[in-house]
């Protein structure tokens, strides 16, 4: 399988050739990647900084979003054709930066319908899974809160911040 990674810590990004997945284990699914993300991160990642638990030659890329392709037997909330969002470190296996990847079930959020792959890509950071999933569940308590914001920043703008004078 080609992929976008390193041969060895410290070397540049590069198409290189890594086995095909593994197997995966109970707990495991297999993703065909529609969308990874790309961040400051990757370049710790390659320089030795991060651990993320692969060792080169490796695809970088620790977020990616895409299609459940198979699932583990112990995996009871995901089937293939499932569209989720993940960040699976520590990597069980390559970066995400592949066109296959083997994440653990327990690390995948639903990707919703409405936000397509590219966006997907935005929104797939450490923390941008998680968020995700917890807005989805919580809309109308966000909903609310950006009006009681809207409110308090038409407020504020009625008195300007003004710096206090130096002595």
């Amino acid at each position: 399988m080609q992929v976008a990674g390193i041969r060895q810590v410290g070397a540049g990004i590069e198409m290189i050739d890594v086995g095909e997945p593994r197997l995966l284990a109970g707990d495991e699914v297999l993703l065909e990647v529609r969308a990874a993300g790309v961040g400051n991160w990757d370049e710790f990642v390659r320089t030795g900084g991060w651990d993320v638990g692969a060792k080169p030659p490796m695809a970088l890329g620790v977020e990616a979003a895409g299609i459940v392709l198979a699932v583990g037997q112990a995996v009871g909330d995901w089937a293939p054709g499932d569209a989720v969002m993940t960040h699976p470190v520590p990597l069980r296996d390559q970066g995400t930066w592949a066109p296959r990847l083997i994440a653990p079930a327990g690390l995948l959020a639903r990707k919703p319908p409405s936000i397509s792959w590219e966006v997907c890509n935005d929104i797939c950071r450490p923390r941008g899974v998680t968020t995700l999933s917890w807005l989805s569940t919580n809309r109308a308590r966000v909903a609310a809160q950006r009006t009681k914001r809207s409110e308090k920043s038409q407020i504020l703008r009625k008195f300007p911040y003004r710096p206090l004078p130096s002595y």
